[in-house]
């Protein structure tokens, strides 16, 4: 999805050359913030002139937005990719939601600096964070449609509210560790997964297995 107001290349040539300018302003960002971008800098490492990447983009802040979109695209791209393997293995609830926080908490560990930068950035830029509501949304549809597939799992509207409501807070969770770092749960904390893990199924009230339920929850609450 192209940042807002932009559209994307037509030519294949075109749109390689864009690329490689969005992945070096990619890599800048994760290493020195969205303070320290230069664009000069972007221009050399794509092998492009600083006239191409100003004509293409507009401007430093419209390049940026484009771009931590290109971040965003990945993850929604995963998210899908998880989904249709769900769907053609016949995966469990349990594996479903279990490999839904996996993705997230490794996406977000892997893209930390980013994740900073990008909500300081859009944080005075309202109608920026309309696209990335769309796609949480369309990957929520995606992930419920594929859980709804399994038998017996009876996700009727108000289950489906309860799921989108702990995916939610999963996200939310993961993203204000990495901003605020609260503690005691961190971002790098070991048992993360196992944690959410069990606040996620709790909520949602999915089948765990009680016979394991309380050994799992004490082993979840190691921190370290």
């Amino acid at each position: 999805m192209p940042a807002l107001g932009r559209k994307p290349p037509q030519q294949a040539r075109s749109r390689q050359g864009e690329k490689a300018l969005l992945l070096a302003g990619l890599k800048s960002i994760q290493a020195r913030g969205v303070a320290g971008l230069n664009m000069a800098d972007v221009a050399a490492e794509a092998g492009a002139s600083i006239g191409s990447l100003y004509f293409r983009f507009g401007d430093k802040d419209q390049f940026v937005g484009a771009v931590l979109d290109i971040a965003l695209e990945e993850f929604h791209a995963r998210g899908i990719a998880m989904c249709e393997k769900a769907e053609r293995e016949k995966w469990t609830e349990r594996r479903v939601l279990e490999s839904w926080i996996s993705l997230v908490v490794t996406t977000v560990r892997e893209r930390q600096a980013l994740v900073r930068e990008m909500t300081s950035h859009m944080a005075t830029r309202p109608a920026a964070w309309k696209p990335i509501h769309e796609r949480r949304r369309q990957l929520e549809d995606r992930l419920l449609a594929v859980l709804s597939q399994r038998p017996g799992n009876g996700i009727d509207a108000a289950r489906k509210k309860r799921l989108r409501i702990g995916l939610q807070i999963v996200g939310a969770t993961v993203i204000h560790m990495v901003i605020v770092d609260p503690g005691p749960l961190r971002i790098d904390t070991p048992s993360l997964r196992s944690i959410l893990r069990e606040l996620l199924f709790s909520f949602v009230d999915t089948p765990a297995g009680n016979n394991r339920k309380k050994r799992r929850g004490r082993e979840a609450l190691q921190l370290d």
